[in-house]
């Protein structure tokens, strides 16, 4: 009887546990702005899909594509294509406020430019 209630438990638990798409999926909106290089102030566009798929836009210009994978509160970039693609992925803690406000700071990530855009303020669910 024990067995089967920590298996169903489990199960209860593994069911209630937030798909990526239930946490950070949508589109986000920030600016960045005062970083070096110059090229990388301006407007920026997060998007993720409900599968961790994402897209990151610089002014309506596709910059990278890649897969995310989120895990114990954090996230890891792994960019797939896009002229500003990062050779290997990145680990960041995130922050979901009120469902509306997303901010990184980063765990681990050589890729430079993009860790500069990630953490360089707040992005605004759209």
């Amino acid at each position: 009887m024990k067995v089967k209630l920590a298996v169903a438990g489990a199960l209860v638990l593994l069911l209630a546990a937030p798909a990526f798409g239930a946490s950070i999926a949508g589109r986000y909106t920030g600016v960045v702005l005062g970083k070096t290089p110059a090229s990388l102030n301006g407007q920026w566009e997060l998007d993720f899909d409900a599968t961790g798929a994402y897209t990151i836009m610089k002014e309506g210009k596709k910059m990278v594509t890649g897969k995310a994978k989120v895990a114990a509160g954090t996230i890891t970039f792994a960019d797939t294509g896009g002229p500003a693609k990062c050779p290997k992925p990145g680990k960041y803690k995130w922050s979901l406020k009120g469902g509306l406000s997303l901010t990184f700071k980063a765990v681990g990530d050589t890729c430079a430019n993009r860790k500069t855009v990630l953490t360089a303020g707040t992005y605004f669910k759209q």
